[in-house]
């Protein structure tokens, strides 16, 4: 470049996603004509406050009094002190002695005074640095005495559950060092007694499945101190360790964390990475699925049925990626039995019985169909997968669902839906319960892309062979079920609908 010459250039370090992982020195080197120049810049990270509140849900009594305090743990005052508010109902409102009071703790803190409390309210309290603000929220509720039983006092998990009134979910801090809250509903029953429900763990982060989480964001922001098998294998370990002492709904966090694993592998993973991922998934699927308590709503199970196809996809994507596909295979474990079958061409048929199904049978057959499923076949990249979970419905109401089924076909990762002109899948499945005059048993149909809490009874065709057999003649791709409804059930509704 001549001397006299002038370039600029301007690049942009976006670190708005990167968190703490951007924390340290940047160095910038400009290199010309073999010469080069660095500049280095230090990029800090504040940390929002973690806030906690102190107690996290209150029931009152009219005319009683109270203290909140709201803390934060993690201040840096190198860059200037907290600033503390509060607000009720979502306004601000003026610090009055006579009714609502706070002043700021040191270093970090405020407690807010509340005499005399009338009704129920929600207070938030709002805590700002040179950042952003951040808030906390706590829901008083104010019963008058005498009008409404409360539910006891209580310790269960290791939690101490104050007493309660009915209403919106009581909250208490995760046992065991676990980050975030853990919530309890005091139900109003029918004899006008109320009744605690079960704990639900399922918004709880346990400390040492944390460490794991961060490091597999370090390797998503590229450092290098571990990998995607090595972090899975730590997962594994901490769900063999926690296999007997799950609490309910605490796998919640887990599936999250091997959804997010097996996204970042469908972008960047390689193709042995994603072999080991998957028969790492299922491992730890298996244990999830072994304890009672690790999942405790229908959405963690849709869940844990949304990670069974992908690792059951990506191992089968694996094995089609070579010239041709190899011959069935099956995986065993003692939750679900996975069979995977090549399709070399077309019609096909597979039956599947015995041991490999949990002594239930099924029935698969495809026609020619379309253009492009030829196309398939003739590429040697369609297989058939079937899932059959021992005990997934034990996780759902029982007097609901006895039994359930997924079955799908895969081609590199993508299910193919299939109508009952081109594909027909048959499933002679046992139950625990028989049918009765009121009650007849009724095959369910469930996308694997459905997210509502609901049963499609319309796309199967039913048989009940015996009393504890039924057959159900569906299309393929989704979940299937046999449900026991009334007579006069609505065809399409939610389960508590059909079953009432």
């Amino acid at each position: 470049m001549p001397t006299q010459s002038q370039f600029t250039s301007r690049n942009v370090l976006n670190t708005h996603l990167g968190g703490i992982f951007w924390l340290g020195f940047w160095f910038y080197v400009v290199a010309d004509w073999g010469r080069q120049q660095c500049q280095s810049t230090l990029v800090y990270v504040l940390p929002a406050p973690q806030l906690r509140i102190d107690p996290p849900s209150v029931t009152l009594y009219r005319g009683q009094s109270l203290r909140l305090r709201c803390l934060s743990s993690n201040n840096d005052h190198r860059y200037g002190p907290l600033g503390y508010s509060w607000s009720k109902n979502n306004q601000l409102f003026q610090s009055d002695p006579d009714t609502e009071f706070w002043e700021d703790l040191y270093p970090d803190g405020s407690i807010l005074n509340i005499h005399n409390i009338q009704k129920s309210a929600e207070y938030s309290c709002i805590v700002s640095n040179m950042v952003a603000p951040v808030s906390k929220s706590v829901y008083i509720t104010v019963i008058d005495k005498g009008v409404v039983e409360l539910c006891p006092s209580d310790k269960l998990f290791g939690v101490q559950w104050p007493p309660s009134a009915p209403g919106p979910a009581v909250l208490a801090d995760c046992p065991n060092h676990a980050a975030g809250q853990s919530r309890r509903i005091c139900e109003q029953t029918d004899f006008a007694k109320p009744r605690w429900l079960q704990p639900d763990f399922s918004h709880c982060v346990p400390e040492h499945l944390g460490i794991i989480y961060n490091d597999f964001l370090e390797v998503t922001f590229g450092y290098q101190r571990s990998n995607t098998s090595v972090i899975l294998q730590n997962t594994l370990e901490y769900a063999i360790n926690r296999k007997d002492h799950f609490l309910p709904g605490e796998a919640a966090f887990l599936l999250r964390m091997l959804q997010e694993i097996h996204d970042y592998l469908d972008e960047v993973g390689s193709r042995c990475e994603r072999e080991i991922a998957s028969d790492t998934t299922l491992q730890i699927l298996d244990i999830i699925l072994k304890n009672e308590f690790s999942i405790n709503n229908q959405q963690q199970v849709k869940h844990v049925q949304r990670l069974f196809l992908m690792a059951a996809s990506n191992r089968e994507s694996v094995a089609t990626s070579g010239p041709k596909l190899a011959a069935s295979t099956s995986n065993q474990l003692s939750s679900f039995r996975l069979h995977n079958t090549p399709v070399k061409a077309l019609p096909f048929e597979l039956q599947i019985s015995g041991d490999q199904l949990f002594s239930d049978q099924l029935y698969l057959e495809i026609n020619k169909g379309t253009t492009s499923l030829l196309d398939f076949v003739g590429n040697s990249s369609l297989s058939v997968t079937v899932i059959s979970y021992r005990n997934l419905t034990s996780f759902l109401p029982h007097m609901y669902i006895t039994r359930n089924r997924c079955v799908y076909a895969s081609n590199n990762q993508q299910t193919i839906p299939m109508g009952f002109d081109m594909a027909r899948v048959e499933m002679i499945l046992q139950h625990n319960h028989s049918p009765t005059p009121e009650w007849v048993p009724v095959c369910g149909y469930d996308s694997s892309t459905n997210n509502q809490e609901t049963w499609n009874t319309d796309m199967c065709l039913t048989e009940n062979l015996l009393e504890n057999i039924t057959r159900c003649i569906c299309p393929i791709s989704g979940t299937y079920v046999v449900l026991l409804a009334r007579q006069n059930y609505n065809r399409i509704g939610s389960l508590g609908e059909n079953l009432r």
